[in-house]
């Protein structure tokens, strides 16, 4: 059985179908999702087509610039879903509970939409709800030397905090940078992770149940 990863963790390496500047690329892995950045922000949510998903990948675009540019960070958001439901969502109207992005705005910039069909990814990161055949909504901070520098852990209905994301990146810049310096470990010893190994909320919404049960 898989555990929840902690701070000083290697990221699990992953290699699926993606999303990437509106176009669905076949083997996206994690160099890649590294290869121009010192950091990642892997955000794993449900399903694509919920009603709180399309607010936070939506927010987490919107912070592009600042992330990409300024923190020197990339940005992969992963569900269940297929590379083809990813992309049908993303250009699918707001008013369908889809992302609403032209090709041309997310060739300009938008996060990159990592496929976990085969829940690999998800169970690698501790984070699957076997039940609903989806992720829980967790997020993870990974540093330059591939290794956990923050993680949290939500039940599916509970959104997150996309400034909060912002500045915990924002604190380890500053700190030094991996979570095996002091100062992360600091910050560890004094309960600001999120989460704790083992530790996983009921997967309580129906909604997700019926859709992992259909697939």
């Amino acid at each position: 059985m898989s555990h929840f990863l902690q701070p000083g963790d290697l990221a699990p390496p992953f290699r699926s179908q993606a999303v990437k500047n509106g176009e669905i690329v076949s083997d996206f892995t994690l160099e890649d999702a590294m290869r121009d950045a010192q950091y990642l922000l892997l955000v794993f949510y449900p399903s694509d087509f919920t009603f709180v998903c399309p607010t936070e990948v939506q927010q987490f675009a919107d912070k592009w610039t600042e992330l990409t540019e300024q923190l020197k960070c990339s940005t992969v958001c992963c569900s269940t879903d297929s590379a083809f439901t990813h992309l049908a969502w993303l250009k699918a109207p707001k008013s369908e509970r889809g992302l609403g992005w032209t090709a041309e705005q997310a060739a300009a910039g938008f996060p990159v939409l990592l496929s976990d069909r085969t829940h690999e990814i998800a169970e690698a990161y501790g984070v699957l709800a076997p039940d609903a055949g989806a992720s829980y909504r967790a997020t993870f901070l990974v540093g330059p030397d591939r290794r956990i520098c923050q993680a949290s852990i939500s039940d599916m209905p509970v959104g997150r905090s996309v400034e909060e994301a912002v500045r915990l990146l924002t604190e380890m810049r500053a700190g030094g940078g991996g979570a095996s310096t002091a100062v992360a470990a600091d910050r560890l010893a004094a309960g600001s992770v999120g989460a704790l190994a083992g530790q996983r909320p009921a997967a309580r919404d129906r909604d997700y149940r019926t859709r992992g049960s259909s697939r």
